[in-house]
């Protein structure tokens, strides 16, 4: 089996550390559609969301790049070029097993060359606050 890695490094409680850790102090916009975009020469300065200005700092975005891309009316061949992009999809699918423990090993990894999947258990994962 190939490894890309030697060592592995993970936050102490768990990956929603990374998350909650940035989340502090931010205005987070859940279930929102991003419509619009206003900037200067270097910066994003607000965010039309849901019909409403929300000016920003700093932004972390999640739309797909090539529809980010297009809300800054770049040239033709900008567009065109973000929309060769091509990107890896990440697909989630979530067991109940009705045992106490399935397996001792905290994830099982599945390399392939199409596809690269992953069993956890993440009921033994612990969250920023302590619970789990």
């Amino acid at each position: 089996m190939k490894s890309f890695t030697d060592k592995f490094s993970y936050p102490r409680r768990g990956i929603g550390t990374i998350c909650a850790k940035l989340a502090q102090g931010v205005n987070i916009e859940l279930n929102s559609e991003v419509t619009g975009l206003n900037y200067s020469k270097d910066a994003i300065n607000s965010v039309i969301v849901n019909g409403r200005e929300i000016e920003c700092r700093n932004l972390i975005s999640t739309i797909p790049l090539a529809n980010l891309i297009k809300m800054f009316h770049p040239l033709k061949s900008v567009t065109d070029a973000a929309e060769r992009l091509s990107w890896r999809d990440l697909i989630c699918i979530f067991l109940i097993v009705d045992r106490k423990k399935a397996t001792s090993a905290h994830w099982i990894y599945f390399p392939g060359e199409e596809v690269f999947g992953r069993i956890a258990r993440a009921y033994e994962l612990e969250f920023p606050d302590g619970s789990s």
